[in-house]
Order: structure tokens, then C-alpha cells, then sequence
């Protein structure tokens, strides 16, 4: 899996690609603010599989981070002291929170967690799941064969999922052209401004 570090904390950001690295994943990019991190995903959007970021960094936070990059789908791990940004963390749908200090085992379990993720956003070049929120702090991976359609409302994306009659937040995506641009054209169809349809 390859990754990428940011933590302003030099030992900190240290530590965490050594204890990557020991846990066999490729550490792409290390940096130590939240900019570089924008700067560097932008020009390099393939690069890496998982991002691994500190959420007090300067020039912008971890959370600022995730916010601008997460119609990218990169799963993030966000490694901070401070555990009152958990639910912030959650909301805006990270895929794991390490509290420090880190240990190899907090390392390997997050590594394990994304891993799937990182996996099954793409399968040669085309998108086959959608992760979707199932509560306030937790996801799922669907396929896209079982989603009926998708809506948004208010830069929201939901997917309404076959034989479940509860709209679910759709990760990473905030448009519908998003989604369209993400998922095989051939499967789904618009069905007005705000709604698309897979198609039977």
C-alpha cells in the first residue's frame, strides 16, 4: 500500500513511515503541513493508496485536508493527541483515528482497516463499491450493483440501496456529476437534476 505522511512533528512523522514501512506499505510523500499535502495530491491524484495526517498541522489541518480532497476517495487515517477530534474526524468520514503516542499495533490495525478500502475503490480503473455512512461513526462498503440510485440535496449525495428503505450518505462525493464521473456511464442514467438511476 503505498502512503503518504504529513505531521509538523518531525519525530512524529518519523515514526509513523518507519512503523509503515516495517508493515510492508511504500511511503510515497512525507511533508508537515496540511497545504503541501493539497498541493502534492493535486498534482499527483494516483499517487497513493491511504493518507496518514495529523490534524493540528500549519497552513491547513488534517480536517481541512480531508475536506478539500474527498471527492478523491483516498482513504484517511488521521494520527493526533488530541482525542476531541474524533467526531470531527468521523463526520467527515475518515477511515481511522490513531490517538498518540502510536504504537505498531495501532499502526497495523488502521493499516488493516484501509487496506480493504484502498482496494476496492478501484478495480482496473473502474469504481465497483461506494462506501456509504451506516451511523454517525461507522461505513460500508456496497457494491454498486446494489444500489437503486443515487440523489443530492444541499451538496449531499445519498444512495438508496436495493431492499433498504433508508437513504445513506454517500462518501466522497458531494455532486452527482462526481458520481457519474466515478462509476460506469452504462449502468446508471439521470432521472432529472438531482437523481440517477441504475439502469436493470
Amino acid at each position: 500500500m503505498r502512503c503518504l505522511v504529513a505531521d509538523d512533528e518531525p519525530f512524529s512523522r518519523a515514526k509513523m513511515s518507519k512503523y509503515l514501512r516495517e508493515l510492508g506499505c511504500e511511503v510515497i510523500y512525507e511533508c508537515g503541513d496540511g497545504e503541501s499535502v493539497v498541493d502534492w495530491i493535486t498534482a499527483n491524484p494516483t499517487a497513493v493508496d491511504a493518507l496518514f495526517l495529523d490534524i493540528q498541522m500549519p497552513r491547513a489541518s488534517g480536517l481541512d485536508v480531508l475536506d478539500t480532497i474527498q471527492d478523491r476517495q483516498i482513504p484517511v487515517v488521521f494520527v493526533t493527541g488530541h482525542r476531541e477530534y474524533a467526531i470531527s474526524a468521523f463526520d467527515l468520514a475518515a477511515s481511522d483515528f490513531l490517538e498518540k503516542p502510536i504504537t505498531l499495533e495501532k499502526v497495523r490495525r488502521a493499516v488493516e482497516r484501509v487496506k480493504g478500502d484502498a482496494m476496492l475503490y478501484r478495480y482496473h480503473g473502474e469504481v465497483h463499491c461506494v462506501t456509504v455512512k451506516t451511523s454517525r461513526t461507522t461505513q460500508a462498503l456496497v457494491p454498486i450493483t446494489a444500489v437503486e440510485s443515487f440523489s443530492v440535496s444541499d451538496r449531499m449525495v445519498t444512495a438508496r440501496i436495493i431492499g433498504d428503505p433508508q437513504d445513506h450518505e454517500v462518501v466522497g462525493h458531494r455532486t452527482l456529476k462526481s458520481v457519474e464521473d466515478a462509476f460506469p456511464r452504462e449502468q446508471f442514467k439521470a432521472d432529472g437534476r438531482s437523481k440517477i438511476i441504475r439502469m436493470l
